[in-house]
């Protein structure tokens, strides 16, 4: 039998138990995410009319 399972999704795990370097991961991955999801709102092409 063939298992077709995608994984869509991850956990970090171990990364730290510092609940300071928590946070900061959070914003620099939360800072990653937005920046690679919104490109287009963030630097958008000029607006043009023909």
């Amino acid at each position: 039998m063939l298992n077709f399972t995608d994984v869509t999704e991850f956990i970090l795990l171990g990364l730290t138990s510092r609940q300071e370097l928590q946070v900061l991961f959070f914003i620099i991955f939360l800072g990653v995410y937005i920046i690679t999801m919104q490109p287009n709102v963030l630097f958008p092409e000029p607006f043009v009319i023909y």
